[in-house]
């Protein structure tokens, strides 16, 4: 949204992201984001909105009640909270491996 990189940059970046899960046996399915950014446009897909969540959602008729969202923002929280999934609020850079218990 600032003009900062293209979406050819973007596309790059998942792609090197991909091939890096790939290689270490990681399955994603799809890579959801936002190109605007608030000083450009006000959009429903940047979070705490939760577009980019009900299409995923919807897609993939995935159970929000079953389904957890991490995040290190409030606004992560809200968004979670507003498809019905619950979030689970973790110290930016941290260790994921932490949360696991908090997960059944």
């Amino acid at each position: 949204g600032k003009g900062l990189y293209t979406r050819d940059d973007v596309e790059y970046l998942h792609a090197q992201m991909l091939r890096h899960f790939m290689l270490n046996r990681i399955p994603v399915t799809e890579i959801y984001y936002c190109p605007h950014h608030p000083s450009v446009s006000r959009c429903i897909c940047r979070k705490p909105d939760s577009l980019l969540l009900e299409k995923a959602i919807a897609r993939f008729r995935i159970s929000a009640k079953a389904s957890f969202f991490i995040g290190d923002a409030g606004r992560d929280m809200e968004a979670a909270s507003r498809v019905g999934v619950k979030g689970i609020r973790v110290e930016p850079n941290s260790n994921l491996a932490e949360i696991l218990p908090l997960i059944p």
